[in-house]
């Protein structure tokens, strides 16, 4: 009886075992059998700020709202396609360009640009209307140019608008914001690689893109802003990185303009920078030096007097 009883559980385990096996099997071949992968660290998402609509808008109108004045010195690149094939670029190598650079918003600038040393290669001052510019160094000429007119072929430093760094300097999407008559806002999220974004897109209502901003849910800045002109192509490409805080105001050491349109990008890298001090009214005059000669806007060449 007891070896009778001994084969009938070795017959039991070896039915057990068959099942186990054959169950496994089948798990197998319909997916159900899973296993862990543990993620390196460059594929672990980066932790994310979570905000509704509301809140993300009100958050960049703050951030906007906070300058009221800037004055910044960074190092210039400028690089211009000339060419299919050909660039030409400002900046790079041993002659460095300097900028310094005082803003008054909404739209007051001025820009002095240096060449090394104490050399001053042009002085740039505009308002919402028109740009003036002197360009002391070997043509010593004087001009005036509409800050809507277009760059065309002319050369650097001609070919700097104020306006476009002004632009460049600010996320001021707060002006399409709220406006629900005007402008349609939208925010998706979007993941790139380990980093989580808001992406705010603003339209108008027969859905022409205007603007969009790219907010890094990690670091919690803007660090993408793209400008369309009215017939929805891209104007300006803006990307913002290395923020630093003065005070209680963060901003990026480093904005890269991107102007496929004008065929030029400009790189600023930021040294100094200051807000909200203020700035006399004369910063912003830049009168016609005596026996300065005729700048020619469109070849950033001189007309002699």
């Amino acid at each position: 009886m007891k070896f009778r009883c001994r084969r009938a559980v070795m017959r039991s385990v070896n039915i057990r075992i068959v099942l186990i096996a054959a169950i496994s099997v089948v798990l197998s071949l319909t997916g159900c059998i899973t296993r862990t992968k543990r993620l390196t660290p460059d594929q672990v998402l980066l932790a994310a700020e979570n905000l509704s609509k509301p809140a993300l808008l009100d958050k960049l109108i703050a951030s906007s709202a906070a300058l009221k004045t800037l004055k910044v010195n960074s190092y210039l690149k400028v690089t211009q396609q000339i060419s299919s094939d050909q660039l030409k670029e400002f900046g790079k190598g041993p002659l460095s360009i300097t900028g310094d650079i005082a803003v008054e918003r909404p739209n007051k600038l001025r820009l002095q640009v240096g060449l090394g040393g104490a050399v001053t290669g042009a002085e740039i001052e505009s308002d919402d209307r028109q740009f003036r510019i002197y360009i002391p160094h070997k043509l010593n000429a004087f001009g005036i140019g509409s800050i809507a007119a277009p760059v065309g072929d002319v050369s650097f430093p001609c070919s700097l608008r104020p306006n476009h760094i002004l632009d460049a300097l600010f996320v001021d999407g707060e002006k399409y914001f709220n406006k629900p008559d005007e402008f349609v806002t939208s925010v998706v999220a979007n993941t790139e690689g380990v980093r989580s974004f808001y992406l705010v897109h603003i339209f108008k209502h027969d859905g022409t893109p205007i603007q969009e901003l790219w907010y890094d849910r990690t670091d919690k800045h803007v660090v993408r802003k793209k400008q369309y002109t009215e017939d929805g192509r891209i104007e300006a490409d803006v990307r913002y990185s290395n923020y630093s805080t003065v005070g209680s105001i963060s901003f990026p050491k480093v904005i890269d303009i991107n102007r496929p349109i004008e065929k030029y990008s400009l790189e600023m890298k930021i040294n100094d920078m200051y807000f909200n001090e203020t700035i006399p009214e004369s910063a912003f005059v830049l009168d016609r030096p005596p026996n300065a000669n005729e700048l020619d806007m469109t070849t950033c060449k001189t007309v002699k007097r």
